[in-house]
């Protein structure tokens, strides 16, 4: 679903566990390998806490001739590999905070790929991942002014949450203090 440009992709990927944590992409590439991708069944397919490398496949094009970005919603993932196949040839480009930040594709708090699709240019997409924790794979692609634009939207409505939040606990602390009653505290905590 396209929302303010931005492209939710979580239910187009077709999705392969590398329960080993052993295949590279030329051993994903193989095709027997190749018929173990099955189809999402989530628009933010969610991964439990696993030793498995997820392996996350898409083939996208472009109409336009500005360059579109792909965004890996979970920052914190130890290894996040982006593979482009395209006419034969592979490319890579990897993150994660494993990766030392000077290495990365783009410096900042999220994790974003450069698609480098040409106009009409038709690509194969693998996303690999791996982390020790449960991943939630919100996946999107769009451009860097349109994702720009959703990062501040939803950090402005984290942000606005959060703020309300602080106002409450100063209230009710502002409420204890002069009133000396303990339900107030009770309120804070809670």
């Amino acid at each position: 679903k396209k929302s303010n440009g931005v492209i939710n992709l979580g239910s187009h990927f077709s999705i392969f566990s590398d329960e080993s944590a052993s295949l590279e992409i030329n051993d994903i590439l193989k095709i027997e390998n190749q018929k173990k991708f099955k189809l999402s069944d989530s628009e933010i397919p969610l991964f439990n806490v696993t030793a498995s490398t997820i392996w996350m496949k898409i083939s996208l094009t472009t109409n336009e001739d500005e360059q579109w970005f792909f965004y890996w919603g979970c920052p914190n993932a130890q290894v996040v590999e982006l593979y482009k196949i395209a006419d034969g040839e592979i490319t890579s480009i990897k993150a994660g905070i494993l990766r030392p930040y000077e290495e990365r594709s783009m410096i900042g708090n999220n994790v974003m790929f450069p698609l480098r699709l040409k106009k009409g240019e038709v690509a194969d997409f693998y996303l690999k991942i791996n982390d020790i924790a449960p991943l939630r794979g919100l996946v999107k692609a769009g451009t860097q002014t349109d994702l720009a634009d959703w990062t501040f939207t939803k950090v402005f409505w984290q942000g606005s949450f959060l703020g309300i939040m602080i106002l409450m606990v100063l209230y009710n602390l502002f409420l204890y203090l002069t009133n000396r009653k303990r339900v107030y505290l009770y309120y804070i905590i809670y």
